[in-house]
């Protein structure tokens, strides 16, 4: 699911300004809790998960996930950390 972070992530990060200027993305922007589902559905094992990540703006994130194929459930929790280049694409490790 750490890709699927890095996707999320790259793509709330840049805001662009009313005045068209785009901003310069930080640690300091990367702040907040953002949540996430998804779901599968195919005749072999349909499949839905959620999450949250809570970014802290300095460079530390926490996660828990849910995901579930209506017979097996995981569920796993953590930490990382996260990176964000001026530009704004983050990387989560």
């Amino acid at each position: 699911m750490i890709v699927a972070s890095i996707i999320g992530v790259s793509a709330l990060a840049g805001v662009a300004h009313s005045d068209g200027a785009r901003s310069t993305c930080s640690l300091a922007s990367l702040k907040g809790t953002y949540a996430w589902s998804t779901s599968t559905l195919n005749s072999s094992s349909p499949e839905s998960s959620s999450g949250m990540e809570s970014y802290d703006g300095a460079g530390h994130m926490k996660y828990y996930e849910y995901s579930s194929n209506g017979t097996t459930q995981y569920t796993a929790a953590g930490t990382a950390t996260y990176s964000i280049t001026a530009n704004c694409i983050a990387t989560v490790t």
